[in-house]
């Protein structure tokens, strides 16, 4: 079993994290610390987990697929060892772990990873959809009703795991730049919070809404805004003007934005 104490001061910077696991091998191998054997093996496991993913997927009556069929399968692939190895703490952990186990085994602890995460998204949603936000806004209804169970489903259907851009019709407080299933677990994460605070405001959440959708000239319904922002920003106002609740009229907002809008 390789020491890892040895690895502690390899150079691995610079290891492109959108191929994790390409990117770690070429830099170990530039720094002699994978040699051509070693990656002739890992290639060889690569090819082994597609010819048993194509095997599946033709219920073993072929061994070839149409090639976009089959990049799509590495891709795959490449990424639940990717979730695996970057699950390490340091690139070097990464390079003992990528040294120490095969590709079979990697690909298998990837998608562990990504079942626990899809486990947590389902508590999740049941979590925000249980503490949702009384609102006539459509973008945030269909974020809850709508677009994290698609996605979940579709995540329960996938043969293979792999990434994903999460796309949503409702702006979250917080910018999640995460994306895959990964992505839809921190943007769950924050809404449910966002649920929380806004839970404490709903009487007058409408009336702010209301308010922010006049001014920008559209409806409460259509209005491309977070609901838990603009409670947030008018709770503050409010604490300025020494009022305790969050509801703040328009022309006090405005009077109060004016006087504050040179600092």
């Amino acid at each position: 079993m390789e020491n890892r104490s040895l690895l502690s001061g390899t150079p691995l910077d610079g290891i492109d994290y959108g191929v994790y696991t390409a990117s770690l091998m070429r830099r170990a191998a530039g720094a002699g610390l994978l040699d051509e054997r070693a990656l002739a093996a890992m290639q060889e496991g690569l090819l082994g987990l597609l010819r048993s993913q194509i095997e599946e997927i033709t219920r073993g009556e072929s061994s070839s697929v149409p090639a976009e069929t089959a990049d799509q399968l590495m891709d795959d692939i490449g990424y639940c060892i990717d979730v695996a190895l970057k699950h390490a703490p340091t690139p070097q952990e990464s390079l003992a772990l990528l040294r120490e186990h095969s590709m079979d085994a990697l690909y298998r602890m990837g998608t562990g990873l990504l079942d626990r995460e899809e486990r947590a998204c389902e508590g999740l949603l049941s979590r925000v959809r249980a503490t949702r936000t009384p609102t006539v806004n459509e973008g945030y209804r269909i974020l809850l009703d709508v677009t994290f169970p698609q996605y979940l489903r579709d995540w329960k259907v996938r043969r293979h795991p792999g990434d994903f851009v999460v796309l949503t019709e409702y702006p979250l407080a917080r910018e999640v730049s995460a994306s895959g299933i990964f992505g839809v677990r921190e943007r769950l994460e924050s809404l449910a919070l966002e649920n929380r605070f806004c839970g404490r405001f709903a009487p007058v959440l409408d009336g702010l809404l209301r308010g922010w959708a006049r001014q920008n000239r559209t409806s409460p319904a259509e209005a491309y805004v977070n609901l838990f922002t603009i409670t947030l920003q008018n709770l503050l106002l409010a604490r300025l003007l020494g009022r305790e609740d969050a509801a703040l009229g328009a022309g006090e907002r405005a009077g109060l934005e004016e006087r504050l809008r040179p600092l």
